[in-house]
């Protein structure tokens, strides 16, 4: 749905990924979720959900033609994800499991005090920020297929046990 590219921010002195449309996925579907994707997280500051710094529309000009792509400027996170990291050979560390488990968890209560469902969690959207010295954060990204918990239906709103 789109591409990922690796930018750097001379402003603030850093390193960004700008995340790009492709052409061929300009709908008005696909385009109203990329945007929600920026829109609903922008501001959130939190250690284990990415950071996103602005939305806007670029002008690219392939073949002649100007065409808007919309893009996302975010955190650039250097440690891979978790689907590079599962190997069926290799059991991941009990410790570790519980580490990123307990991250993402509360990645998610974070996203769900603020009204939103994530909806696609998944090992390539659990990337890996590395930490000064040898040690690494969860950062759960991908938040394109979200939706605010006032869009969802009714019965997902309230909790409770069948009789």
């Amino acid at each position: 749905m789109a591409d990922v590219c690796l930018a750097f921010d001379e402003q603030e002195n850093n390193e960004v990924a700008i995340k790009v449309l492709r052409p061929d996925q300009l709908d008005t579907k696909a385009l109203s979720r990329f945007r929600k994707e920026a829109s609903l997280i922008a501001g959130w500051q939190h250690p284990n959900i990415i950071h996103i710094y602005g939305e806007v529309e670029l002008d690219v000009l392939p073949n002649g033609r100007g065409t808007v792509l919309p893009y996302i400027v975010m955190e650039h996170i250097q440690g891979g994800n978790l689907k590079e990291r599962l190997t069926p050979d290799q059991p991941y560390p009990f410790s570790k499991v519980v580490t990123l488990f307990t991250q993402v968890c509360s990645a998610v209560q974070y996203a769900h005090e603020h009204g939103i469902i994530h909806r696609d969690i998944k090992p390539e959207n659990i990337l890996f920020r590395q930490l000064p010295g040898s040690s690494e954060d969860v950062v759960l990204s991908d938040f394109g297929m979200a939706v605010a918990l006032s869009a969802t239906h009714h019965t997902f709103s309230h909790g409770g046990t069948l009789s």
